[in-house]
C-alpha cells in the first residue's frame, strides 16, 4: 500500500535513519496542513541558525536546514543521519553520546550515515571550526535565559483575543498572521536552542563530585501551569457539593453564576495557560480557553482527592546545579512562547476560515486547518476540493500506527499482541515510585481518566498535564527524561514510565498493573473485569 502522504518528504536512501522519539510530544500527527506549514516552515529557519551556530556550512548546513526534520505519515521525525553531522564541530560528542543521549530508541547496531557524510573541514580547518563553533555556544548561551525572557514576554504582549482578530479588516487579518509565523521561528529557534543548553547544563552538573539532586520550583515552571491550575480550582470547588456536580457536568457557565469565587479564579488561570491544551502544537485542537469546560472536568476529579501538601524546594547549592535549573526554566519560557504563537495562529486560521465560508469559499471555518497559511489567504480556485481531498487523506493516515524509528524504508506498524496476568513492559522510568491502578488507554484528546487510574498513552504532552493531578502514575509508548511531562511528573511527584513502545495498544482499560517509575516496568497483575 502507498501510505505516502502529500506533506511528506522523501526518503533519501544515503540519509534514512530517522526517529519520533523527541518529536512526537511537541508534534503528534498525523498533523493538518496548516500545522505542517507553520511548524515546520518555523523549525527550518530555527535548523538553519542551530547549523550556523556549530559552524556548519556548504553541503553540512544545507542538509541540517532542510532535512534534518522530515516528514513521514504527516508526521515528524527527527533525521539521525543529518543530526548526527554536528558531532564533527562540538568538543566532547561523538556519535556515541548522540545515539545514547539524544537518540537512545535507535538500535546500537544501524549504522547512521553507511555511505558516509557530507564533506567535512579536516586537520587544522576542522579545529578552527570545532572553536568557533564553541566560541558561538558559549556566546548563545550566556544571552539564553535573556533571550527566553524576551520571546515569552513579546508572546504575551502580542497576543489577542478571537473577539479583537475578528475586528481586523482582511488586510490587518493577513498581516498579523504573517507577523505571528516569523514569530512562531524566532520562538522555536530559541526552544530549540534551550534544548542544547538544558542537556549541556545538565551533563555538566553530572559530571561533578556528588551533583545534587536538581529540583525545580513548579511555581515558576511553564509546563507545569495546567497542573497548578487544576489543583488551584480544585481546591475551590472541594467541599461544596453543588459546585462539584455543576463541574462534573461541566457546566461552565452556571458553575461561573453560582460561584464569583470559582469565575474569577477560572480566569485567572485561563490567562495564564488557557492557550495550552492537550496537542497544542496542532492548530486544529482546541485549547483550554477554547474548552473551558475540560479543565474544570479535571478539577472535579482531582478535588476528590485531598489537597496536595507539597514541600518547599530546597535552595540548590552548586554553581553547576544552579546553572541546570536555570536552563529547564528558561528553556520551558521559551517553549510557553511557541504555544502562544500557535494559538494567535489557530484563532486567526479559525477567523479567516469563517471569512470564507460567509464569502461561500468553504463549508466550515475549520477547513481553513487543510490549507497552508498561503492558500487561505491568497484563496486558489479548489479549496473545496483541496479541504475534501486533505480530510480524506488525514482520515487514513490517522487509522495507521507509525514507527517510532525508521530504517532505510517504512511501514505501520503491526498490531502486538495484548499482554496478559505476569507480563511486564519495560521501559524508561523517569519519575521514581511504586503504585498499583487499573488502566485507562487515552486515545483522543477529548478522553479522560478516572481519580487514582493509570494513564496510559502513545505520547502525553502539557496539555495531558491536567490529568497528572489525579493520575496514580504515567505510562506512554514514547518520550524520554528531558519530555516535558517526564519533568512534571517528577517535580509532583507521579511515577512515569515512557518509551515502552506499545503500552498503549498492549494494555487494555480496566488491566490492573503495578508500575515501578524508578524500574521503568509495568506488570500486569490482574485481567480487567468481565
Amino acid at each position: 500500500a502507498d501510505y505516502q502522504g502529500e506533506f511528506d518528504t522523501l526518503l533519501d536512501p544515503r540519509l534514512s535513519v530517522l526517529t519520533a522519539t523527541n518529536t512526537s510530544e511537541a508534534l503528534p500527527g498525523p498533523l493538518t496542513p496548516m500545522s505542517l506549514d507553520l511548524q515546520l516552515g518555523a523549525q527550518r529557519i530555527s535548523n538553519e541558525g542551530m547549523g550556523r551556530m556549530v559552524a556548519l556550512d556548504g553541503v553540512a548546513l544545507d542538509q541540517h536546514t532542510s532535512l534534518v526534520l522530515g516528514v513521514l505519515g504527516h508526521c515528524v521525525y527527527i533525521n539521525a543521519s543529518v543530526g548526527v553531522n554536528i558531532v564533527e564541530n562540538m568538543p566532547g560528542w561523538d556519535e556515541a553520546s548522540v545515539r545514547r543521549d539524544a537518540y537512545g530508541n535507535i538500535p546500537d547496531d544501524v549504522v547512521f550515515r553507511p555511505q558516509g557524510g557530507p564533506p567535512m573541514p579536516q586537520g587544522l580547518a576542522a579545529r578552527r571550526s570545532t572553536l568557533t563553533a564553541t566560541a558561538r555556544v558559549i556566546a548563545r548561551a550566556r544571552k539564553f535565559k535573556e533571550e527566553a525572557e524576551v520571546v515569552n514576554a513579546t508572546a504575551k504582549a502580542e497576543s489577542l483575543t478571537a473577539e479583537q482578530i475578528a475586528a481586523l479588516d482582511d488586510a490587518q487579518l493577513h498581516a498579523r498572521a504573517l507577523l505571528w509565523r516569523d514569530r512562531l521561528a524566532h520562538a522555536w529557534s530559541v526552544a530549540s536552542i534551550g534544548v542544547m543548553m538544558t542537556g549541556a547544563a545538565g551533563a555538566i552538573h553530572e559530571r561533578g563530585k556528588d551533583p545534587e539532586h536538581v529540583a525545580v520550583d513548579v511555581e515558576l515552571l511553564e509546563s507545569a501551569r495546567t497542573m497548578l491550575a487544576v489543583e488551584r480550582l480544585a481546591d475551590e470547588l472541594r467541599g461544596d457539593d453543588h459546585l462539584l456536580k455543576l463541574a462534573r457536568e461541566g457546566d461552565v457557565e452556571a458553575l461561573r453564576a453560582a460561584s464569583p469565587a470559582f469565575s474569577a479564579a477560572l480566569d485567572a488561570q485561563l490567562d495564564l495557560m488557557g492557550h495550552r491544551g492537550p496537542g497544542e502544537c496542532e492548530l486544529e485542537n482546541p485549547s483550554f480557553s477554547d474548552r473551558p469546560a475540560h479543565l474544570i472536568g479535571s478539577a472535579a476529579a482531582a478535588a476528590q482527592r485531598p489537597a496536595a501538601a507539597r514541600e518547599p524546594v530546597p535552595a540548590l547549592r552548586s554553581r553547576t546545579g544552579k546553572m541546570a535549573a536555570g536552563a529547564i526554566l528558561a528553556r520551558e519560557r521559551a517553549r510557553d512562547g511557541v504555544v502562544r504563537y500557535t494559538h494567535d495562529l489557530r484563532l486567526a486560521v479559525r477567523e479567516r476560515g469563517a471569512r470564507l465560508v460567509a464569502a461561500g469559499r468553504l463549508d466550515a471555518s475549520d477547513d481553513g486547518f487543510y490549507l497552508t497559511l498561503d492558500e487561505l489567504f491568497v484563496a486558489p480556485g479548489d479549496l473545496r476540493e483541496r479541504v475534501a481531498r486533505r480530510r480524506t487523506e488525514r482520515e487514513r493516515l490517522q487509522s495507521i500506527r507509525m514507527p517510532d524509528v525508521v530504517v532505510g524504508t517504512w511501514a505501520p506498524e503491526g498490531v502486538h499482541a495484548e499482554v496478559t496476568v505476569g507480563d511486564t513492559i519495560g521501559g524508561i522510568g523517569v519519575s521514581a515510585g511504586v503504585v498499583e491502578g487499573r488502566v485507562r488507554v487515552l486515545r483522543t484528546p477529548d478522553d479522560d481518566i478516572e481519580p487514582d487510574e493509570i494513564l496510559v498513552a502513545s505520547v502525553t504532552d502539557v496539555g495531558h498535564t491536567a490529568m497528572f493531578g489525579y493520575a496514580a502514575a504515567v505510562v506512554t509508548d514514547i518520550g524520554g527524561a528531558a519530555s516535558h511531562a517526564a519533568i512534571v511528573a517528577r517535580e509532583f511527584g507521579i511515577p512515569c514510565v515512557v518509551d515502552t513502545k506499545h503500552a498503549s495498544t498492549t494494555l487494555a482499560d480496566g488491566m490492573l498493573v503495578r508500575v515501578d517509575g524508578a524500574a521503568g516496568t509495568v506488570e500486569v497483575l490482574e485481567a480487567p473485569p468481565a
